[in-house]
């Protein structure tokens, strides 16, 4: 933990690789390229299964880290999104990948008791 802004080391690998200024939202996004891709689908198709509840994340099982905290440990890895606004004042939006303790953080801002970086 760190002592001088009572951050958990969880907390302070994320802060670590995004900073201050990107929000991580969980979940598909109906406006996201790779999320159409993913499920290969249009862009119209995928937007409207999305708003009538059609798709849905169910997480795959992977080697690679975690997008969000950076955890080396395989395990099952979630779509997500990490947005900020730009210098132009333009929002830039990225698809990620992320853990299950990084999914309930970002969703709930519940943080895992064991977190292995």
């Amino acid at each position: 933990m760190c002592v001088k802004c009572k951050l958990s080391d969880f907390v302070e690998a994320i802060r670590f690789n995004w900073g201050d200024d990107w929000m991580i939202s969980p979940g598909l996004s109906p406006s996201c390229p790779e999320c159409q891709n993913d499920y290969s689908m249009s862009p119209r198709e995928f937007y409207a299964k999305y708003e009538a509840g059609k798709v849905a994340d169910e997480g795959s099982f992977s080697w690679s880290s975690c997008d969000s905290c950076g955890s080396h440990l395989g395990g099952m890895r979630y779509a997500a999104h990490a947005a900020r606004r730009g210098d132009d004042g333009k929002f830039e939006i990225q698809h990620i990948s992320i853990c299950v303790d990084c999914l309930m953080y970002h969703a709930n801002g519940d943080e895992p008791e064991n977190w292995e970086g």
